[in-house]
């Protein structure tokens, strides 16, 4: 199939195969936001796209994930896709691969937040990024409604979730455990910090325990939501949001069974937390 590369000159070509015939897209750059779009055939799709033309050429990959990984089995699924256990074929090391589906091209950009925040990160209480990248899944690229492009972000492996061994102890209360997971998780979270992005969805479900010699070392995960810290009147773009947050995790590993509100009506009860 041929194309014609638009007259702009500031225009980036994007190769993708799929089905054994190899497609262009070419996106016309202005500003590092995409300014116009052409598929195969001339066709043209107007719009302000927030997906800078080095992010995709940089991550593009003709090695599709079939290819490079035997997947595992499911770790976890939301409205953002899923992630997966899988074995690289090559290294033969087992890592969390977590899949996004994304249907409109301004949404590249979004999406790659979070590979871009953990490429920054290297902390042994965050949990570690090795590499991203996409892939086209679009059975034809003359249609652009919609776009189909899958992002993979490839991540350590950890052993099980702060939430389903808070679930496994079913109400009982480890105080040693506690301090040690408590404190590796204020570790990370002000290391974050200091690289100026804020968390903004600390919970149990998102703190990873990688159990080593027997103990547990609690790794911060799953930045989807993450932002670059900025002066606004946005609490949740802020690191007081994430210190909330700490606060949350803190009664859950004390008090697992009761809700926040729960438990502030009782220490308001009762004037002291060893009466509780």
């Amino acid at each position: 199939m041929s194309s014609t590369q638009p007259e702009r000159k500031d225009t980036t070509k994007f190769t993708f195969k799929n089905g054994g015939k190899t497609y262009e897209l070419w996106l016309a750059l202005g500003e590092e936001k995409v300014n116009e779009v052409r598929l195969p055939g001339g066709k043209k799709f107007d719009g302000k796209y927030h997906a800078m033309s080095k992010l995709m050429s940089e991550n593009f990959s003709n090695e599709t994930y079939e290819k490079t990984f035997s997947q595992l089995q499911m770790l976890g699924k939301g409205s953002f896709g899923s992630v997966w256990s899988a074995m690289h074929k090559y290294d033969k090391n087992t890592y969390a691969i977590k899949k996004i589906i994304v249907s409109k091209v301004e949404n590249i950009y979004m999406v790659f937040q979070e590979a871009q925040a953990l490429a920054k990160l290297e902390h042994p209480n965050v949990v570690r990024y090795f590499s991203s990248w996409i892939q086209s899944c679009n059975s034809d690229w003359t249609d652009l409604t919609p776009v189909k492009l899958t992002i993979f972000i490839q991540m350590e492996l950890c052993s099980t979730s702060l939430k389903r061994v808070l679930e496994k102890r079913d109400g009982q209360i480890d105080p040693l455990f506690n301090i040690k997971i408590f404190h590796g998780i204020m570790k990370g979270i002000e290391y974050v910090h200091e690289k100026k992005l804020v968390h903004r969805d600390l919970k149990t479900d998102n703190i990873f325990l990688q159990e080593i010699n027997t103990e547990f070392i609690p790794k911060i995960g799953d930045f989807g939501l993450v932002k670059s810290e900025e002066p606004t009147h946005l609490e949740a773009n802020t690191k007081e949001n994430d210190i909330y947050c700490l606060g949350v995790v803190l009664k859950d590993l004390y008090f697992p069974r009761k809700s926040l509100d729960d438990l502030l009506i009782m220490v308001e009860q009762q004037g002291d937390f060893n009466n509780i």
